[in-house]
């Protein structure tokens, strides 16, 4: 099966299993007090309107993990966006039965956009479009950390060992 990697905000040994969906549990956990967070939850809201209108057949990015095709891609996406994640190389635990690639930098309206539809035409753009560049992978289904590629990462026993595909612990 294809390796992929994956940025997670703590240390998880080889063996522990992802399940899709936490981003879309975090959104349903903001307040509309932080602002930050309540833009974040308006963008993810359009991406998830167009993608049941008009991308139905596409997996959920509130129920899916996000993966990144190269350790490079991965310190890229954690440098930009995730700056306190740790890097794993990790593994679908099943084939999942739809997917969805795009380019992560056309979600959301272009800085100093008004109203709706530029954020309906990025979210279309990034259903729509075959990504070139900043590619992620959505998954549908759970994966598994096979080791720890990131040198910031706390030294713990075990961390960067690469699983024997056993399920150690689930995170």
């Amino acid at each position: 099966m294809e390796t992929y990697f994956h940025c997670a905000s703590l240390p998880l040994g080889p063996g522990s299993v992802i399940c899709p969906g936490n981003w879309g549990r975090m959104l349903r956990l903001y307040r509309t007090t932080e602002i930050g967070t309540f833009a974040a939850a308006f963008r993810e809201r359009v991406l998830e309107d167009i993608r049941q209108a008009d991308f139905p057949s596409k997996p959920s990015g509130l129920a899916s993990c996000f993966v990144l095709f190269s350790e490079d891609d991965a310190k890229k996406f954690r440098d930009q966006f995730q700056r306190t994640s740790i890097i794993y190389e990790v593994e679908p635990v099943s084939e999942p039965s739809t997917t969805h690639e795009g380019d992560y930098s056309l979600i959301g309206a272009p800085l100093g956009a008004v109203y709706f539809d530029p954020y309906k035409q990025a979210a279309r753009d990034y259903w729509s479009t075959l990504a070139t560049k900043n590619r992620e992978l959505l998954l549908p289904v759970p994966i598994r950390v096979l080791r720890c590629v990131d040198d910031s990462a706390p030294d713990l026993p075990g961390l960067r060992d690469k699983t024997n595909g056993d399920v150690h612990g689930d995170s």
